[in-house]
């Protein structure tokens, strides 16, 4: 089956954001994915995962936006999430077309106005390390696969776990995931990634 392509353009903002687009227009929407060099492989002893743990708390809303999730849903997003690795952490929605520029809005603003609450950082350091049970510790090839990256990288950040090691993850303050996000979410540490039904000078406009 053939499958009609395109080749990617990029382009900078003045404030580094690099921009890639990738122009389909087989169907009317667009997706949409926002890039921050960052991931585990950056973090020093004593605060492994943090990268994660900052992934779970970039859902919880800015002032403007409380409600994030809320807010795509009412765009129609059908595709959002985020994974984080040794050396990026990422997040992707995918909404009709129509809804671009609203969604291009709330990343805007959860990138630098993210809300920082007592309450709900505990609620989602609960939920790391539930994860981390999970898929880590009650998986034998996990486990297996965690401690050969620990043995091959001795003295290299990718020894430790994408996901952070338990005692660390137990004791993050919020003022950690804070200090973080204020060092390495801007625009000219990340990458905004769109594919799908649009013109490329609209998007320089947005």
């Amino acid at each position: 089956i053939g499958i009609a392509t395109a080749a990617t353009t990029s382009f900078k903002l003045d404030n580094g954001l690099k921009v890639i687009l990738l122009p389909d227009h087989r169907s009317p929407i667009v997706h949409i994915q926002m890039w921050y060099k960052i991931g585990s492989g950056y973090e020093p002893n004593g605060i492994t995962g943090i990268s994660h743990a900052l992934e779970h708390m970039m859902f919880n809303g800015t002032t403007k936006f409380p409600k994030y999730i809320e807010s795509l849903s009412k765009l129609g997003n059908t595709n959002t999430n985020a994974s984080t690795y040794v050396d990026w952490t990422y997040y992707k929605q995918t909404v009709p077309k129509s809804n671009l520029e609203k969604v291009l809005e709330l990343e805007a603003d959860r990138m630098q106005n993210l809300r920082f609450e007592e309450k709900t950082f505990k609620n989602e350091m609960a939920a790391v390390l539930e994860e981390r049970k999970m898929r880590v510790d009650d998986s034998p090839i996990s486990l297996a696969r965690e401690r050969f990256h620990a043995a091959a990288f001795v003295s290299n950040p990718y020894h430790h776990p994408v996901i952070g090691w338990e005692g660390d993850i137990k004791q993050y303050t919020i003022e950690d995931a804070k200090a973080w996000y204020n060092k390495w979410y801007a625009p000219n540490n990340a990458i905004l990634v769109i594919g799908g039904d649009f013109q490329q000078q609209q998007i320089k406009n947005l």
